[in-house]
């Protein structure tokens, strides 16, 4: 479980740092900024619910 979270988080901060900044230039920014919203919370709940996995096992 601890593995897949890593993983999760990895893929999540990947899909970041390699979509998000090199579609900035094409993304109007309104759309980015809704983008960026919603995968901010998307992320945070992932990362919150790795946490409480960790936390019950």
């Amino acid at each position: 479980m601890r593995l897949i979270c890593t993983f999760l988080i990895l893929v999540v901060y990947e899909i970041e740092q390699n979509v998000l900044v090199p579609g900035m230039n094409k993304l109007k920014i309104t759309d980015l900024i809704n983008f960026q919203y919603i995968f901010n919370l998307t992320s945070s709940l992932t990362v919150e619910i790795c946490a409480g996995f960790l936390y019950l096992h």
